[in-house]
């Protein structure tokens, strides 16, 4: 679980910052540009909130059983 938290924000972190970083570095101009950092860091944030909810769920199933 934790280690799916990981990957998860690892990916944000990535996606989310490092492509928009990498942009203004190449100095890449237009709205199409723009606008794949702007769908790629949501796809970022998303996959990080599903990671999250499964990962909730998944604790709430299993720690009855433990407990």
């Amino acid at each position: 679980m934790i280690a799916l938290l990981t990957i998860g924000i690892a990916i944000t972190i990535v996606l989310g910052f490092g492509v928009p970083i990498w942009l203004l570095v190449s100095k890449s101009e237009g709205l199409i540009d723009m606008m794949l950092a702007i769908i790629i860091t949501l796809t970022g944030w998303a996959v990080v909130a599903m990671v999250l909810l499964i990962s909730y769920s998944i604790a709430d199933k299993i720690m009855p059983l433990i407990g």
